[in-house]
């Protein structure tokens, strides 16, 4: 990995963890579906941009039209599916315990891959699953674990874990899917019809639509955190390995629990020393450690 996608990588993991931050200080004051439309709406506009400044070749005939359908399902596989689960899973799931499932995708992608592996004859799980394990487990260390008490919990529950694996298998397949600069237009495109047919379907649980100047600052928000965020994903998918990258799922609530500590010192227990010893030790081995397995080819193939 080179420095600059290294820098990335941390870059992303930061700004990432600090969502809670832009959230308590600048609430949205229009509903969950039409932020994510004016959102994506942005991010397409300005890969288009890019895409255009840069002077890419888009892919042509058939095969470039099969290329950009499955890049887009991908795409919506890894923003917009899971940003719809999260939402509609809220009310039954708290905020910790998805942070837990999604934690666990790191060790799903080695588990995949190593499968990927053995299957094409090469040394399987071993080591593989160690960095991720160690993560999950600091991660579970940290907060509490509460299975659902309701049929409206476990269902919840259910599609969250579903919704980490659809993630977790749609980073394996990415990297191949990905070339050139138009390929953010096709992930942001895919996923702003998602969100718009949601959100002209599913309704307003609001009960009103908010004025013009509501939306304008939703997409002052959406400039300063979900197009650097969904952009830089994107690009360092690209460029990364998926199985390193995977690491932002550990580093990025690390991120969070540790700027959360800062805004609101107290007391430390020696639990939450070792719990954040863990996801930092397991998120920085993901990052860092060397490929063993070739089964991201594999899958992608």
């Amino acid at each position: 990995m080179r420095r600059v996608e290294l820098a990335g990588v941390v870059a992303l993991c930061c700004w990432a963890g600090s969502g809670w931050a832009l959230a308590a200080a600048w609430p949205s004051a229009v509903p969950f579906g039409l932020a994510q439309v004016v959102h994506f709406g942005l991010i397409t506009a300005v890969a288009l941009l890019v895409a255009r400044v840069r002077g890419s070749e888009r892919p042509s005939g058939g095969s470039g039209a099969r290329r950009r359908l499955e890049l887009a399902g991908v795409g919506v596989m890894l923003f917009a599916v899971p940003a719809l689960v999260l939402e509609w899973s809220r009310r039954g799931v708290p905020a910790y315990t998805e942070a837990e499932i999604f934690a666990g995708i790191p060790l799903v992608m080695a588990v995949l891959a190593a499968v990927g592996a053995e299957a094409a004859g090469e040394d399987g799980l071993g080591q593989a699953i160690v960095p991720g394990l160690m993560g999950l487990g600091g991660v579970l260390l940290l907060f509490p674990v509460h299975l659902p008490g309701s049929v409206r919990g476990t269902e919840a529950f259910v599609a969250v874990i579903v919704c980490a694996v659809v993630v977790a298998w749609g980073c394996l397949q990415i990297r191949s899917l990905l070339e050139g600069a138009w390929g953010a237009v096709w992930i942001a495109v895919a996923n702003l019809v998602v969100f718009g047919l949601a959100l002209l379907f599913g309704g307003d649980e609001t009960g009103g639509w908010p004025g013009m100047g509501a939306v304008g600052m939703e997409l002052v928000r959406g400039a300063v955190f979900d197009l650097p965020v969904v952009l830089g994903t994107i690009w360092l998918m690209g460029r990364v390995d998926p199985e390193r990258l995977s690491a932002r799922f550990l580093l990025a609530p690390l991120v969070t629990v540790v700027g959360g500590y800062a805004a609101e010192p107290g007391p430390v227990e020696a639990r939450t020393i070792a719990a954040v010893g863990l996801i930092a030790v397991g998120g920085v081995w993901v990052l860092l450690k060397r490929k063993t397995v070739g089964a991201v080819s594999i899958l992608s193939e």
